[in-house]
Order: C-alpha cells, then structure tokens, then sequence
C-alpha cells in the first residue's frame, strides 16, 4: 500500500469528508484537520533540541530508538 499526503488549505471553509470519501479514485484512510506536516516537523525539532540539552545517555538512547521507528 502506498500512501500520499496532501495538505490542502481549505480556508474556513473545512470540506465534509469522512472514511467514505474517495479521491482520485482511492479510498480516504487518515483525516487530520490542521497542518500534520508541520507539525510532525515541530515535534521532531523539539526532540532533537531535547536530545542536544540532555546529558543522559539513556534519554539520547530512547530518542534515537523512538525517531528510527518512524524511518521503516
């Protein structure tokens, strides 16, 4: 399965969409209304400034195991 994000800026006017709504043929699987991809790029800075700050070796640890889960 492949997935594709779009960020679409609807304005005020939020469209109706639900589970049954198709686009470009396809089935919509993940709603979020807001920015995601921002973020997601906030969220990874701010763990990166974490791990930069801290002198623990075992929070640097669970950063680096937490971040390569997201990289499969």
């Amino acid at each position: 399965m492949t997935s594709v994000t779009y960020v679409v800026d609807h304005g005020f006017n939020l469209p109706r969409i639900g589970l049954d709504t198709s686009i470009n043929g396809d089935r919509v699987t993940a709603v979020m209304l807001g920015d995601g991809i921002t973020r997601i790029e906030e969220f990874e800075e701010f763990l990166e400034k974490l791990r930069r700050c801290t002198d623990c070796d075992q929070t640097k640890y669970s950063i680096d195991d937490f971040v390569a889960l997201g990289e499969d």
